[in-house]
């Protein structure tokens, strides 16, 4: 089975694909191909991808290939979404960016068309951004039976426990000891 996750940016997608990446491995190893910003990068991975393998790939962008790939019963695609207002200005200050500079680079147009066309796909499990930080238990499970992984309660508890609020705002904070930050 191939997973893609392919999430709107500033919306959690990280969460989702950490959570997704971490399922899988309960059952078997994975191949994990990371973050893919190009087609020809999801071509290769999907090419190298059995049957009887779990890979999965995080990408923020849609790709012609899905379309194909969506006529396949082992590939699923994951994606978060999150209101568009909340996401831009989570980049601009990310990324440190102007609303105008948004607007040159065509960005929210972007995220939008990504968006809608994911509509289209078939195989496809949407999970809003609040609902993905704020009740992560069922965001955890939801994932689990979407990609047909059993997930026993202890598996579900350390996941859980390992992708918390706190367990995030402190790794957050041990890799960025130059800023604190704070969940909102």
């Amino acid at each position: 089975m191939l997973v893609i996750c392919v999430g709107l940016q500033r919306a959690a997608s990280t969460l989702q694909y950490q959570l997704c990446r971490e399922i899988l491995k309960l059952n078997k190893p994975i191949i994990d191909y990371g973050y893919i910003r190009f087609e020809n990068g999801i071509t290769n991975a999907v090419s190298k991808n059995k049957h009887n393998e779990f890979s999965i790939i995080k990408t923020h962008y849609y790709f012609e290939i899905y379309n194909e790939l969506n006529k396949r019963d082992d590939v699923v695609f994951l994606t978060s979404y999150r209101d568009l207002r909340e996401t831009s200005v989570s980049v601009m200050e990310a990324y440190d960016k102007t609303y105008e500079k948004l607007m040159k680079d065509r960005w929210l147009e972007s995220e939008m068309n990504c968006f809608y066309k994911q509509k289209n796909l078939n195989n496809i499990l949407f999970q809003e951004y609040n609902k993905l930080k704020n009740d992560l238990n069922n965001s955890i499970q939801q994932i689990a039976y979407f990609i047909n992984v059993n997930l026993s309660d202890k598996s579900l508890a350390k996941i859980e426990k390992r992708f918390n609020r706190n367990a995030q705002l402190k790794k957050m904070n041990t890799y960025r000891t130059s800023k604190k930050y704070k969940i909102i």
